[in-house]
């Protein structure tokens, strides 16, 4: 008998259970061709490690055609490294045999920086704990069939990586993940001999890095959360240091608003099917606008004016009246400004009288008579409760009575 022969169990039981935990059979030894030896009880263990020195049971092929006309619990395929498991009894054309898997269970080490070598006779599960990396080595593929699969776990903090029996990386897994790594070729030493899948471990999510003032993350086992430091939508109210916008604004109505900071005075007007513009209020007639930073003051040329009683010398102000009140004469100057429409009135009192004084390139028209042009002219009154009501009519410079003048006035 040489080592090629197929050899046959003896004595094996009627099938009724695959599962190998279960398996106690009978086997044959083998020891050379001279000495095939006896039938003997063995455990599933012990015919394991009976395959691997080299008992025989057939070449390749389906095992039915090895075993026609007999029943038996499970065969080996020496060429393939295939162990078939009789799921249902039968003869070579009933029967029904199953791969199993011989590297079932699982195996947890504890990280320490070393290396871990597997060999063909490693559990399938290999788990990783601890804190620190580790190297794993994987079987070499010479000793292994082609489809064979280990599932690496690395439920450590560390790294582990994952390497060929040539010590060339085949994948690193980080914390939490998990690596199915399959034999794809039984021969060769380096990476291109094995394919790893990487896969989930139930582990989660372990760590999320989020932008301050931007997005805030937060992340547990299984979870992530992003939120933004206020809230930002159609019904919130946010709150910004200061905002630059670089293009228009687009509006709900489909308009546009330029982010260009507005002049002293402007507003934004609307227009009647258009998006609203800039612009500034217009003063009509009897009505004064002035314009400054943050502030539009109105004022009406034409309403009645205030009154104020003055014993001095006196330098008067557009809408005002002036009542003077000394024994001695009173100077009124005309206002430097004056807008087209603004008036002043003057009337005395006391016993000294007034003078209308004026100031460069003004004078005062009464009736068909006008004063002086410039600071020499004048209007001043001969007695103490004359009175005199004007209106300008040239921007800053000419002004004339409005109604006739209460007594005997002097034109200078």
């Amino acid at each position: 008998m040489s080592a090629t022969v197929e050899e046959m169990f003896t004595d094996l039981p009627t099938v009724s259970n695959a599962l190998m935990s279960d398996i106690i059979c009978a086997v044959q030894g083998f020891v050379d061709s001279s000495n095939p030896g006896l039938s003997v009880k063995e455990t599933l263990q012990q015919v394991y490690n009976l395959f691997q020195s080299n008992i025989i049971l057939f070449n390749s092929g389906n095992p039915n055609g090895f075993v026609e006309g007999s029943t038996y619990q499970f065969c080996w395929d020496t060429v393939n490294d295939i162990l078939w498991l009789c799921t249902t009894s039968g003869t070579s054309s009933t029967a029904v045999w199953t791969r199993a898997n011989i590297n079932s269970g699982y195996t947890t080490t504890a990280t320490s920086g070393g290396t871990t070598t597997l060999t063909i006779g490693s559990f399938y599960w290999q788990f990783f704990t601890g804190s620190s990396n580790q190297t794993v080595v994987m079987p070499v593929t010479s000793t292994l069939s082609e489809g064979m699969t280990w599932s690496i776990v690395n439920n450590s903090s560390g790294t582990v990586t994952v390497e060929s029996s040539g010590a060339n990386t085949i994948v690193t897994l980080s914390a939490g993940q998990r690596a199915l790594v399959t034999c794809i070729l039984n021969s060769g030493t380096s990476a291109s001999s094995w394919y790893a899948a990487m896969t989930g471990s139930g582990g989660g999510v372990t760590s999320i890095t989020g932008t301050a003032h931007q997005v805030i993350a937060s992340a547990s086992t299984g979870a992530v959360t992003l939120s933004a430091p206020q809230d930002i939508d159609t019904i919130s109210s946010p709150t910004f240091a200061g905002l630059t916008l670089s293009s228009p604004l687009t509006q709900a109505n489909g308009g546009t608003q330029n982010s260009t900071p507005l002049t002293n005075g402007q507003l934004w007007i609307g227009n009647t099917g258009n998006p609203p513009s800039r612009a500034t209020l217009t003063a009509g007639s009897g009505v004064s606008i002035t314009n400054a930073a943050g502030s539009i003051s109105i004022s009406g040329t034409a309403a009645s004016i205030g009154w104020n009683v003055v014993t001095t010398n006196t330098s008067m102000i557009a809408e005002n009246g002036y009542i003077t009140n000394s024994g001695s004469l009173i100077t009124l100057t005309l206002p430097t400004t004056a807008v087209v429409g603004s008036a002043i009135a003057v009337t005395g009192l006391g016993s000294g009288g007034w003078t209308i004084a004026q100031n460069s390139s003004q004078n005062i028209k009464i009736g068909s008579s006008t004063s002086t042009t410039g600071v020499g002219g004048s209007i001043s009154s001969t007695n103490s409760e004359d009175s005199l009501y004007l209106v300008c009519i040239v921007t800053d410079t000419t002004w004339t009575t409005l109604g006739a003048p209460q007594g005997n006035l002097t034109i200078v």
